[in-house]
């Protein structure tokens, strides 16, 4: 069973350096991702599968803790296919009740979830930033 925890920027997942107990898949992407450069995430929502992480999504807030800045989402790809992102993207919506979403989409399958994403929440503007290849 998949159980999802929202977390401070106290936790290890929230930090420069990617925690120890995350698998190789993770670790490389958070270096690709330069995650550590972006500094201290404000939360993250984190999936887990026993004690097993199987996936995370990071943010930021911005001043007035109305904007999400999204900062990083990865999931296990035994995991994918199964509403692990969507879960993880609404815990945090729910948690922070944000007015403004920022997303830079980095793949074409980011590019659609973000997308389908807005079309959800249409009381919120989602603003997406496309660099996928």
């Amino acid at each position: 069973m998949i159980t999802y925890k929202c977390v401070s920027r106290r936790h290890g997942i929230c930090g420069k350096v990617p925690p120890a107990y995350l698998n190789k898949l993770a670790v490389a992407k958070w270096r690709e991702w330069a995650l550590g450069d972006a500094g201290v995430a404000d939360g993250a929502v984190i999936a887990n599968v026993g004690t097993k992480v199987i996936g995370f999504f990071r943010y930021n807030l911005g001043a007035y803790s109305d904007l999400l800045i999204a900062y990083g989402t990865w999931v296990d790809s035994k995991y994918r296919r199964r509403g692990v992102t969507s879960k993880l993207w609404k815990k945090a919506i729910a948690k922070v009740k944000p007015y403004h979403i920022d997303v830079t989409t980095t793949s074409h399958a980011g590019y659609k979830f973000a997308s389908k994403l807005a079309k959800q929440y249409n009381d919120v503007a989602i603003y997406i930033n496309d660099v996928s290849p």
